[in-house]
């Protein structure tokens, strides 16, 4: 899906603006599936999401319908911090199997395991750099790493 936006630059110009948006998560309630982009709109219902490998997002209440943003938090946060690893670490967003919102804290949870956890997500770059060469010192010792105060990381 795109964005279309254009602006009436008269007498003799018309710019238009097109921004893709890439698929950075499927949303998952009961049985249903939709697809979401890193901006948080819900793209498309899906009948096979085990097709997928983008990381999933568990919600408690039906997400809004297809080309709309979502409303609820609890979804609408995961959906942005993955777009925002997508951005600034695609090999670590391929490691991402499932995002989610505990009380305000954002936590990833990895394919081989352990957590990520973020709190709010204020500074995801420098946060993911640290998450990263943590987990390489501690190679699968760790439940947990939460760099929630990335100067102050936490194993568990």
């Amino acid at each position: 899906m795109s964005l279309i936006s254009y602006d009436r630059a008269f007498p003799h110009t018309a710019r238009i603006v097109v921004s893709a948006e890439r698929p950075a998560a499927v949303l998952r309630h009961g049985a249903g599936a939709w697809l979401v982009t890193e901006r948080g709109r819900v793209l498309r219902s899906l009948d096979d999401p085990a097709r997928w490998s983008l990381p999933r997002i568990w919600v408690a209440d039906k997400p809004v319908p297809d080309g709309e943003l979502l409303t609820d938090e609890a979804a609408l946060d995961p959906a942005l911090v993955l777009g925002r690893v997508l951005a600034a670490d695609p090999d670590l967003f391929a490691q991402v199997a499932r995002a989610r919102d505990v009380e305000g804290e954002l936590v990833l949870v990895l394919r081989s395991g352990p957590e990520v956890r973020l709190g709010r997500g204020e500074d995801i770059p420098l946060q993911l750099a640290v998450a990263q060469r943590v987990l390489r010192i501690v190679e699968g010792e760790a439940d947990y790493v939460d760099v929630s105060v990335p100067e102050r990381a936490v194993v568990g």
